[in-house]
């Protein structure tokens, strides 16, 4: 402790006298700290984190049906025999998230809440902070207690925090409720990150809509998000032998002909990390981690560039006798007081890079999704960014002190050679380029991603989408038969085209920005008489009369659907070029038919085909078009539509009108989620511009501190070269000649860097080829572009320090020496 001491003391006098170097290297260090601080914080709130107001949360488990190691929902029958026969469990509970329709004291809206179990409140241990919350006996008999508990900002928003709010009643989904409390405000239920507005009990469902009509007694309807509290001294271990066991019950139930193939238990803290989100948080976690190795590599350089003008130093330490082993603890703690300057830098960097990070997350997100990001910095970030520090202090320490401590001491002493070891250093030139290397990397996956979310926007948005307007209904929700429901949708349709600046109107059960293929199988007519024969998988989707139209996908040939295709009527299908080219070989669509084949085989009534339209967003993800169906709404109900307008100026201007025109309809059901088709766009591809925008950050923070690196590392280089300098001025050198040399340097190691990253970066695109979308992973555009990128960083990197070496007076050169 006396050794260590005296060195921190002897560090940070040394360091003091080098203040420029100090601050250097505790910016490029506090970049990378603050990078992967931030994004720890992310980890941290999504995987470490309690729910806020949940008790014990370490004792809550996920149960659900095992899928590759993943609990996933089971239907309520499955959960109420579980609740009935497990003993390891001291609390089992039920959720079921919904989308409600409201109506109180405003206009209807439509919010986000739970249908969960009567002991859902009390088995999490949270109060009401007014009135009371669901308790076991409001769910006993079905329909019996329409009861309900709101979130605190739906109170907020929609009660103004009236203190007396519970006794007041609401409608939803055309239903009247009685609300008896309001949650606490840090409460959105175990899923923290999800606002919920409010909360019913399991047994009303019933009421809730035809989706949810059979969800109670229907084991096909795997819906159920199931939470258990172990009991005390129980571990998972027990709870999954016995879950093991009971699984064996619901296998021998079943579940409309396919059984449970067992019961997976997990902790609940952690279920959100499992999966693909799992992945996505080490691949963010990989990518700061390279900014951080890029940080540490720069910091190296620095330190083995400024132990030229140590040498002299460390050799009279080595000729009075210190042993190498001490001389690399007291550089060691340099470093480290270094790194932990470094991370006090990167703690108040990363408050800045948070907000940054909740931005990315919550972009093309609509309101109420993702709110709740709990990005504080409690004891496990502020240990993770103590233990970065340190682990960064070995790193960019360790082979700087190894090396500074093999002094020549004849040399050294004598003073004799100032740019030897600048020459003779290998590991100095392979950590400059190195970093040069990985930000090349780094910048062509993030010109990728770009140029992929780029080709997704312009490939997908349909002419003049700024004016066209979505919005959505949900006459299911409100109660409506499917008889009712098409007269709705028809009545609300022409209304809406008869508003002063609509030029077309029509709806769709989902407007995409892609297809899926393989929502449905289809056999044309003809191949259903060979035995064996195959459905073909296509895109499917249900819309009105009109929805080509307000869309701007013209008809190829036949007709768009009319009031004669009705239920009752023939049925009747309309496809697009690649499903008539890949069926009928472009032949005409006179006389053509299809039927549909459902996943147990059984063959549908034959669809008169009366269209072709032209292929549009009907590609799957990242590919060709994909063959597509679309069904008139008339002949294949969907209770929930989204409206389609096209306008001839600012469709927002209808608000109001189209407002109008529902509530006169029906003024308890809300008409939600407006946007602009551009808006919708940006929305569904919002996760492709998340990850882009990310790794644009990510590159673009890499290629700053390897340019701040490239030059500190050519700046001390031209420092301890000066008398080298000096010599050759001397014997007739020019300045010019000087400024190339010291230039070369730089756009020497640029270049080694460059092609190491060329060939890293074409290995690592091959990885992620199938998700690039109308760029090749080896587009020399991108490649040719972001090499002379990099050639010109490195060159104005190195400009400041060749314009210096140039100055360097030879008789004050030789002087000193």
């Amino acid at each position: 402790m006396r050794f260590l001491l005296r060195d921190i003391r002897y560090g940070i006098r040394t360091l003091s006298k080098s203040p420029g170097f100090t601050a250097l290297a505790i910016l490029i260090l506090g970049v990378g700290i603050g990078a992967n601080t931030a994004v720890f914080s992310l980890v941290n709130s999504t995987m470490f984190l309690p729910a806020p107001a949940i008790q014990d949360s370490d004792s809550l488990v996920a149960v659900g049906e095992r899928h590759a190691g993943i609990p996933l929902p089971l239907s309520y029958p499955d959960y109420f025999d579980l609740r009935q026969r497990a003993t390891v469990f001291s609390d089992l509970i039920s959720v079921n998230d919904y989308t409600f329709s409201v109506s109180a004291d405003g206009e209807p809206e439509r919010i986000q809440g739970s249908i969960v179990s009567g002991n859902f409140f009390p088995a999490l241990g949270v109060r009401a902070v007014v009135g009371r919350t669901i308790l076991p006996e409001d769910d006993q008999r079905p329909g019996e207690h329409p009861v309900a508990v709101i979130g605190h900002g739906f109170w907020q928003r929609r009660f103004g925090g009236d203190p007396n709010v519970a006794g007041r009643t609401l409608k939803l989904n055309g239903q009247p409720f009685t609300v008896v409390g309001v949650a606490p405000e840090d409460f959105n239920g175990p899923d923290a990150q999800k606002r919920r507005d409010i909360w019913v009990p399991a047994m009303m469902s019933g009421r809730m809509g035809p989706d949810l009509k059979d969800v109670l007694t229907s084991r096909e309807s795997a819906s159920t998000s199931v939470i258990g509290r172990l009991r005390p001294g129980t571990g998972i271990e027990q709870a999954q032998a016995e879950m093991s066991v009971l699984a064996g019950g619901l296998a021998s139930a079943g579940r409309g002909g396919r059984l449970v193939e067992g019961i997976e238990v997990r902790e609940w803290n952690r279920l959100h990390s499992s999966g693909e989100g799992l992945i996505a948080a080490f691949a963010v976690m990989a990518v700061v981690a390279l900014i951080l190795a890029i940080a540490c590599a720069n910091v190296a350089n620095l330190l083995l560039a400024r132990a030229g003008a140590r040498r002299k130093e460390i050799a009279i330490r080595l000729a009075m006798g210190a042993g190498r082993a001490r001389l690399v603890q007291q550089l060691l703690t340099e470093s480290f007081l270094l790194s932990l300057a470094a991370g006090a830098a990167g703690l108040l960097l990363s408050l800045w890079a948070t907000d940054l990070i909740r931005a990315l997350i919550l972009m093309g997100q609509p309101d109420g999704d993702a709110l709740r990001l709990d990005l504080r910095m409690d004891v496990r970030v502020l240990g993770y960014t103590l233990a970065v520090s340190f682990i960064t202090g070995i790193l960019f320490g360790l082979a700087p002190a190894l090396q500074s401590t093999k002094a020549d001491l004849i040399p050294a002493l004598k003073d004799g050679d100032h740019s030897a070891g600048y020459r003779r250093s290998r590991l100095r030139s392979t950590l400059a380029a190195s970093q040069i290397a990985v930000s090349m990397v780094l910048l062509i996956l993030a010109a990728l991603f770009v140029k992929t979310t780029l080709n997704q926007r312009a490939g997908k948005a349909i002419a003049d989408d700024r004016n066209v307007l979505l919005l959505s209904v949900a006459p299911g929700d409100q109660g409506y038969s499917e008889a009712a429901g098409t007269r709705f949708y028809r009545s609300f349709i022409e209304s809406v085209r008869a508003i002063a600046g609509v030029e077309a109107a029509g709806a769709a059960d989902a407007v995409r920005v892609s297809g899926v293929s393989g929502d449905a199988r289809v056999l044309p007519e003809g191949d259903g008489a060979r035995a064996g024969a195959e459905a073909r998988r296509v895109s499917a989707q249900v819309v009105s009369s009109g929805y080509f139209k307000a869309m701007g996908f013209p008809m190829v040939q036949g007709r768009d659907f009319d009031e004669g295709d009705r239920s009752g009527a023939p049925g009747v299908v309309i496809v697009n070029e690649t499903m008539a080219r890949a069926s009928w070989a472009g032949e005409g669509i006179a006389g053509k038919r299809l039927r549909t084949r459902n996943f147990e085989g059984k063959n549908g009534p034959h669809l008169q085909v009366v269209g072709v339209v032209r292929d549009a967003n009907d590609r799957a993800a990242f590919g060709e078009p994909v063959p597509a169906i679309y069904v008139p709404v008339t002949q294949s109900y969907s209770p929930h539509m989204m409206l389609v307008v096209k306008t001839g100026s600012d469709p927002m201007a209808l608000l109001a009108a189209i407002r109008r025109e529902v509530s006169a309809l029906d003024p308890d059901m809300p008409a939600s989620d407006f946007r602009t088709m551009s808006e919708h766009v940006d929305r569904l591809l919002a996760t492709e511009r998340q990850i882009s925008t990310f790794v644009l950050i990510a590159g673009a923070l890499a290629l700053a501190l390897a340019s701040v690196g490239l030059y500190g590392v050519i700046s001390y280089a031209v420092s301890q070269r000066t008398h080298e300098i000096g010599v050759r001025m001397a014997m007739g050198a020019r300045p010019r000649d000087v400024f190339s040399m010291v230039l070369r340097e730089g756009v020497k190691l640029s270049l080694v860097g460059i092609g190491a990253g060329g060939v890293i970066s074409a290995l690592v695109t091959r990885v992620i080829e199938s998700e690039l979308y109308g760029v090749s992973a080896l587009d020399p555009v991108i490649y040719g572009g972001i090499a002379s990128l990099l050639v010109c960083v490195s060159v104005i990197a190195s400009y400041v320090p060749a314009r210096k070496a140039t100055r360097v007076d030879p008789m004050v050169a030789l002087r000193y020496e």
